[in-house]
């Protein structure tokens, strides 16, 4: 196995570990040290064996991203149907009008 590609692999496994433990930061400060051991690689003439190693690992990798896509943009829209709620209007016990749900955005002060 030639050493950039050991670096790669090496470097695809620690990018694998943040993604499943949910650091994406550390995920994506990555991505140029990847860059640099790819294009060193190229320079290389890797064996078959390597080329599927780095290739599989970066194919898991590449989903795990598109999962944690989704996942955010599932809970940015989650996000977005709850603050655009409307209020519930219902009656209280003692026959009044009560809305429940967002308020008029205000801060409500207690003395």
């Amino acid at each position: 196995m030639s050493r950039a590609s050991k670096k790669l692999i090496d470097l695809l496994d620690t990018e694998r570990k943040a993604l499943l433990s949910g650091d994406l930061a550390a995920a994506i400060a990555l991505a140029e040290r990847k860059e640099v051991l790819a294009a060193k690689l190229e320079t290389e003439t890797p064996d078959a064996d390597d080329v599927r190693a780095v290739q599989s690992r970066a194919k898991r990798n590449a989903e795990l991203l598109a999962a944690a896509l989704k996942g955010a943009q599932a809970a940015r829209e989650k996000i977005t149907f709850i603050l655009a709620a409307k209020p519930f209007t219902t009656y209280g016990s003692d026959g009044r009008s009560m809305s429940l749900g967002q308020s008029g955005g205000g801060f409500e002060r207690r003395a």
